[in-house]
């Protein structure tokens, strides 16, 4: 449709939706999306690296747990609070912010209880203080990540309502310019009102690889064949048919 507009423009009287305003909004529409993938593989990488950390907390609480049995028994008791166990319990709790909770405690207690650790069982003060503070680290980077996905997102998704304004305003004027049967509608990679076979609009959304680097895809719209030397073949969703040529 860029390349229609950039060509055909002038000659027909497009005036609104022109190749200058269409094309900045898919340039918008295409770094935002690259903005939001990459913020989506970063909270990923945070999301697997505060698992890590919480797994290697779960190895340290059931050290712990073997080391202290030795002083207070299997069975939970007050001591067994004293040293951090949530719940009224010695199993391993059961959400992540409990077991860094427990860390912290375990911490605090081999400091105040020296006689307890044990270097053999890798259970002492100063390895509950490095986890803990890993793990710390950990949850405000993931927490972080996903504030940044989540804001990424919101431009994404205005950057794409925008270039749905855009497409649409340019179809609409297309409309008003050109008639039902006037090939210039296939210089704009639009299927023209005349046209005979022109799919249903579906209610879902697809894109599918073509052959040899294009792109189909289905939307919103009721065109059916959009091609574009613009390159974005993340906005099938925008159009009923669009064929992408990268």
């Amino acid at each position: 449709m860029c390349d229609g507009a950039h060509t055909h423009e002038v000659a027909i009287g497009l005036k609104q939706n022109t190749e200058a305003v269409v094309r900045p909004a898919l340039e918008a529409a295409k770094a935002a999306e690259s903005t939001f993938g990459a913020c989506q593989v970063l909270r990923k990488t945070a999301n697997a690296a505060h698992n890590t950390a919480d797994n290697a907390a779960k190895v340290f609480i059931t050290n712990a747990k073997k080391r202290l049995s030795k002083f207070f028994g299997e069975a939970y008791s007050t001591e067994w609070g004293a040293a951090g166990w949530p719940n009224n319990s010695t199993g391993m709790p059961s959400t992540q912010a409990e077991r860094f909770s427990l860390i912290n405690s375990l911490k605090l207690h081999f400091t105040a209880n020296p006689a307890h650790e044990s270097v053999d069982m890798e259970v002492t003060a100063a390895l509950a203080a490095t986890l803990h503070t890993t793990i710390s680290n950990a949850r405000a980077t993931l927490d972080q990540k996903v504030t940044e996905s989540g804001q990424a997102k919101a431009a994404r998704d205005a950057a794409e309502t925008n270039l749905r304004k855009r497409l649409r305003g340019m179809i609409t004027e297309l409309e008003t310019l050109l008639g039902a049967e006037d090939p210039l509608w296939h210089a704009f990679g639009l299927s023209r009102p005349a046209d005979e076979e022109t799919p249903e609009a579906p209610s879902f959304t697809t894109a599918t690889p073509g052959g040899a680097g294009i792109t189909h895809g289905t939307g919103m719209m009721r065109c059916v064949r959009i091609t574009t030397a613009c390159g974005f073949s993340s906005w099938a969703r925008t159009m009923i048919s669009v064929r992408w040529k990268p």
